[in-house]
């Protein structure tokens, strides 16, 4: 009898040591699924049914931007010896407004301050050093911001600071710099090592929670591009994908901070396509698919509308030999503003 009653208390010893763990269990599985919530962690966004629509323009259009609210892009109309600054609505055909009126020097590198007040652009001219210029949308006085600037400008999620690449003199090492959004207390964030080289015409692009700025980098060894992930805290550098870009023509963070977008080509896509790329495991998935090439990629601030120039190739249909059919390349007309929309 006393064994009988040894055993049913060891069972039930043993049943409540096994509740408890199950609870406990059970307790940290939620509480680590709360603050996963609580942190932000998002499945990434994705493109799907993307559709492609050309926006009205008149001229040669040399650079882009779209506001980060979706309503408005700007752009660089070039003809010879004299570039202009519009902006226009996304939804009208018709009315566009001049912002800056021609003159000979050139205009790159456009950016939408966060609020959308100002249009920020890079203006380059022989003998003088490229300067970050600001000018309200609506029209006004365009106002010298910094010079010395080899890059687009980034913005700080709260359009406080900004981030843009200086080269040095010899060209031999080039540096993340950041400043306030008036161009004061600029400092150095990091510098690019013999081993990987930031790209100018690339720019870099500030991650919605702030906390980190991609920049395109050429491996030495390799002449092959990837991605580096500067902290802004300390400004080490990590990458998160091998070298596999033939080219990276811009880089844009998607607002879930889980991912970006390139524009680039890899060593199967003879122009520059489309890409979102995963963040932190360095996954690709290719968004576009076609013979055109896609440079200068903005984003509205919800990342459902990509903004791009797209050149004037067109692909052809003719048949082989064997009646296969095969796209052939032709190039004609200028440069295309189109809209991607993923659903």
């Amino acid at each position: 009898m006393a064994n009988e009653l040894f055993d049913n208390h060891r069972r039930r010893l043993a049943s409540g040591t096994i509740l408890v763990v199950v609870t406990v269990i059970v307790a940290v599985a939620i509480s680590a699924f709360g603050i996963y919530k609580l942190r932000g962690h998002k499945n990434p966004l994705t493109f799907q049914n993307v559709k492609v629509e050309k926006l009205a323009t008149t001229g040669e259009i040399v650079a882009v931007a779209i506001s980060s609210d979706g309503k408005d892009f700007a752009y660089v109309t070039s003809e010879p010896g004299k570039e202009r600054l519009w902006i226009k609505q996304v939804t009208d055909t018709g009315h566009e407004m001049e912002v800056v009126s021609g003159t000979e020097e050139n205009f790159r590198g456009l950016k939408f301050s966060p609020d959308n007040n100002f249009i920020y652009y890079l203006r380059s001219s022989p003998g003088n050093p490229n300067t970050i210029f600001r000018v309200p949308s609506l029209g006004g006085l365009p106002v010298a911001i910094i010079s010395d600037v080899d890059s687009t400008v980034t913005f700080s999620p709260d359009g406080q600071s900004m981030a843009y690449l200086r080269a040095d003199p010899d060209r031999k090492k080039t540096s993340l710099m950041i400043t306030q959004s008036d161009g004061r207390s600029e400092r150095r964030l990091t510098t690019n090592n013999d081993l990987s080289r930031f790209v100018l015409n690339t720019g870099p692009s500030w991650s919605s929670d702030g906390k980190r700025i991609a920049v395109a980098a050429t491996q030495s060894d390799s002449n092959l591009q990837h991605v580096l992930i500067v902290d802004v805290n300390d400004g080490t550098i990590t990458s998160i994908d091998p070298a596999r870009w033939q080219r990276i023509g811009s880089l844009a963070w998607l607002s879930d901070g889980n991912s970006f977008i390139v524009s680039g080509s890899d060593h199967e896509s003879k122009g520059a396509q489309i890409w979102q790329v995963l963040y932190p495991s360095g996954q690709v998935q290719r968004i576009t698919n076609d013979l055109t090439d896609y440079q200068q990629v903005t984003l509205t601030r919800n990342s459902r509308q990509i903004l791009a120039l797209q050149d004037g190739r067109q692909a052809n249909i003719r048949n082989g030999p064997s009646g296969e059919q095969r796209p052939t390349q032709s190039t004609s007309g200028t440069a295309n503003v189109v809209l991607l929309s993923g659903s």
